[in-house]
């Protein structure tokens, strides 16, 4: 599906899909619909009043036959009231939009630009946020089904169309980034949805090694089980004693051409499944755990980028991939294991092994000397019991990095939402038989306890944690996720944070 931008009025292109936008309580729209509408001689103005269209809520529309030829149609959509727009309104009505176009069976699509108008965003920003829309919304994964052309997209292209000749470079670098960021999600969604007996350890080692082979900017280091050893990562191993499967420590180092402006580290929870080990899940609550390693999927989603996208920061990314399977070789509860670090962790609950991994790979990364440490993980169930399905925790005691994420987070559109690293809830994970115990109080401030326990391992450096237990997975269908599954969270939002000026 190719996405442009021609010079050219919307009234005026031949398309068999046209789409306009008005505000909430519009009735004579201006601008390009107001255009369109002229050309149709009143007829926009005409359907909202006869068929009462508010647009009170973003993303309501009503559809019409053009009235010179019924195989054509044009598409009003609202954007919703107006002091409430912002880019993720652009991007979801941009998904809606596309999602009604394809039921129509149509060819080529055309649009204005939403928002930059009226609406007075950033052109380029709208482009980019459109090209999301679009592109997220076309996902899917059927490999493993027979009839893989069961849904098969017929649209061939998509044509923004803008008349000001101006703001026409602005778009089309707008629609390239655009379809860069959905490209990445898209490319982590593909690892989260891959079947547990298809991707583990050793494939996504490949997988990295690929994306590094493409790029002249990307190096890589896989440490194998031997090499884990030696580095002393005991917190990490002791997750993988009971897998049949092999553990690998990935780290992917991209570097510019110019000296970089900054270092920093991202660190992705990878383990491919998670059966909670001899503290076995049951199992409805087994079914998805092959998304326990979206953490990781999400920093090689930004990874595939960062050959076209070109940041001018060294980025280096660290996945401890393996597996937490319960057998006779599996780490047992009330076992003692010592980090990479030195500290002691009492194992109180083995499904509580994401954090342990974590905990070496947070060493090494500090070692590695970044400005800035953020580490992704599908750590704990109490999050979604906090901020639901929607939203990732985040934990830094860092006012500068909270503030580059949380502005990240608004531009992404993929939403994060602070918890406190609250000091008096050291006590849950004080253990009387080691440095610090691996799970706190049942029933109480999980979320935060797992994120305190993994500040244990960072000295000095800048450090965020991102909880994306509830957002990496997608329980229900919505326009920027048509398949259940994996979401591929965080891609989007960490490019925002890299490319921040």
């Amino acid at each position: 599906m190719k996405i442009s931008v021609k010079k050219q009025t919307l009234e005026t292109i031949n398309s068999g899909f046209l789409i306009v936008n008005l505000f909430a309580g519009e009735t004579k729209p201006g601008g390009g619909t107001g255009a369109v509408d002229k050309k149709l001689k009143g007829l926009i103005s005409k359907n909202i009043k006869q068929l009462k269209f508010n647009g009170s809520k973003s993303g309501d529309f009503f559809i019409f036959d053009n009235p010179k030829n019924h195989t054509k149609k044009i598409m009003v959509i609202s954007l919703g009231k107006q002091a409430d727009l912002d880019f993720e309104t652009i991007r979801q009505v941009a998904a809606t939009s596309i999602l009604e176009a394809k039921k129509h069976k149509v060819k080529t699509v055309a649009t204005i630009l939403h928002g930059a108008g009226i609406g007075n965003l950033d052109a380029k920003k709208c482009a980019q946020t459109m090209a999301e829309g679009f592109l997220l919304n076309n996902y899917s994964f059927n490999k493993y089904q027979k009839n893989q052309t069961a849904n098969k997209n017929t649209i061939k292209e998509i044509i923004i169309c803008q008349k000001n000749e101006e703001k026409i470079s602005d778009i089309k670098k707008g629609i390239n980034e655009g379809i860069i960021f959905a490209k990445g999600q898209n490319f982590a969604r593909d690892l989260v949805n891959e079947p547990p007996e298809i991707l583990y350890p050793k494939t996504l080692t490949e997988i990295a090694k690929q994306i590094a082979k493409d790029s002249s900017f990307i190096d890589i280091k896989i440490y194998t089980k031997k090499e884990i050893i030696q580095m002393n990562m005991g917190a990490f191993l002791a997750v993988d004693q009971g897998s049949a499967k092999d553990p690998y420590f990935i780290h992917l180092t991209y570097k510019p051409k110019e000296k970089p402006v900054k270092k920093i580290a991202l660190v992705g929870k990878s383990i491919t499944f998670d059966s909670g080990g001899l503290s076995l899940k049951p199992s409805d609550s087994m079914v998805t755990m092959k998304m326990d390693m979206a953490g990781g999927a999400t920093i090689l989603g930004i990874f595939s980028t960062l050959n076209i996208l070109k940041p001018n920061m060294e980025i280096h990314g660290i996945l401890p991939a393996c597996e937490n399977m319960p057998s006779g070789e599996a780490i047992k509860v009330d076992d003692i294991v010592k980090a990479g670090n030195g500290k002691t962790i009492e194992v109180v609950n083995t499904d509580a092994e994401g954090r342990m991994a974590l905990a070496d790979a947070l060493v090494y990364a500090e070692k590695l000397k970044p400005d800035e440490i953020i580490d992704l993980a599908t750590l704990t169930g109490a999050v979604i019991i906090a901020l639901g399905n929607d939203i990732a925790a985040l934990m830094t005691d860092n006012d500068k990095l909270n503030k580059k994420l949380t502005t990240a987070s608004k531009l992404s559109g993929e939403k994060i939402w602070p918890l406190p690293l609250e000091k008096t809830y050291q006590e849950h994970i004080k253990s009387e038989v080691a440095d610090i115990k691996n799970i706190g109080k049942k029933g109480a401030a999980g979320t935060i306890s797992a994120g305190l326990f993994l500040k244990e391992f960072i000295k000095n450096t800048p450090w965020a944690h991102l909880d994306i237990a509830g957002p990496a997975w997608n329980e229900t269908k919505h326009p920027l996720n048509q398949q259940i599954g994996g979401s591929g969270f965080g891609v989007r939002l960490l490019l925002e944070y890299i490319l921040q000026k």
